[in-house]
C-alpha cells in the first residue's frame, strides 16, 4: 500500500529536481520487495528504494522529477 499512489506537482517551469516522499505500508504475509517504477514521463525516478519491507512494517521513498530539460507540458 502506498500513501497518495500518484502524486501531482501542478504546473511547474523548467528548474530544479521536484521531490516528493511517498509511504510505503506492507500489509500483506510476505516481505514487500519494490522491483519495478513506472513514470508517466521521462526525467522521473525513483530514490531511496527500501530493503524488503516485513509484513506489518512501513518505509519511505523518494520520487523526484527533474523538469530542467522538458518544454510544453509535462504529465
Amino acid at each position: 500500500m502506498v500513501s497518495d499512489f500518484l502524486h501531482d506537482f501542478g504546473t511547474v517551469t523548467a528548474g530544479p529536481v521536484l521531490e516528493h516522499t511517498f509511504v510505503v505500508a506492507n500489509t500483506g504475509d510476505e516481505p514487500l520487495v519494490i522491483t519495478r517504477f513506472n513514470a508517466a514521463c521521462g526525467g522521473a525516478s525513483l530514490t531511496d528504494v527500501p530493503a524488503p519491507i516485513a509484513p506489518g512494517q512501513g518505509s519511505v521513498t523518494t520520487g523526484d522529477v527533474d523538469p530542467s530539460g522538458a518544454s510544453g507540458r509535462i504529465s
